[in-house]
């Protein structure tokens, strides 16, 4: 590895996590830290598993949640830029799901990043349409089908989040093992592309003059 990095550091700074309430120490973030933040914001604290007073924007939300998975399929395998079965194959290894689930995954991670969509035709030629329903408990399935044809399918936004904060201590916990070198490796060639950020004047931060 490059000397002068010290990968564990990096580690330790992109997974650090939002505080409870206000922006943190900032005003430089990791952009997972972020997305965290923000996603406090709009469905409760992370150590809450359901804050149902708080949520007004399941789409929203469950849109930053697969941005965040995507990040962190794209640390879990080194690959900025990942194909679409490896972004499925990372799906599968980060969530502990199946293969057919990882695959709605990525379905519905190409419907509501490519145009706020809750459907999409995808390549299989095969239309697939997606309900987020929050009312629903946590541990409760998935994905479930809404219709014979298996095009339809609702997600419960409150286990879509549980399985999101349960990857991040997944993978953080498989990249702070010295042991993990091949995901160790990955990290490391994606630290050029996880560049901290500067979010000016949010939360009362104000611009370096």
């Amino acid at each position: 590895m490059k000397m002068g990095i010290d990968i564990d550091e990096e580690i330790e700074h992109f997974f650090e996590p939002p505080p409870a309430e206000g922006p943190g120490d900032g005003p430089t973030c990791s952009i997972l830290f972020l997305l965290r933040r923000d996603l406090r914001d709009l469905t409760g604290q992370e150590s809450k598993p359901e804050s149902r007073e708080l949520l007004r924007t399941p789409i929203l939300a469950s849109f930053g949640i697969m941005i965040g998975l995507e990040l962190l399929a794209r640390v879990w395998l080194g690959e900025n830029d990942p194909k679409r079965p490896q972004l499925k194959k990372a799906f599968q290894e980060i969530l502990e799901v199946d293969s057919r689930t990882a695959d709605l995954m990525t379905h519905f991670r190409d419907a509501i990043g490519h145009g706020y969509q809750l459907s999409i035709h995808a390549r299989d030629r095969k239309e697939y349409h997606f309900a987020v329903d929050d009312s629903a408990h946590v541990n409760s399935s998935f994905f479930e089908p809404g219709d014979a044809t298996h095009t339809h399918y609702t997600i419960q936004f409150w286990t879509l989040r549980a399985k999101f904060l349960n990857a991040i201590q997944k993978v953080r916990a498989t990249l702070a093992n010295p042991g993990n070198d091949q995901h160790r490796m990955h990290f490391y060639a994606m630290i050029p592309y996880l560049r901290p950020y500067e979010i000016r004047q949010s939360y009362g931060f104000k611009p370096n003059r």
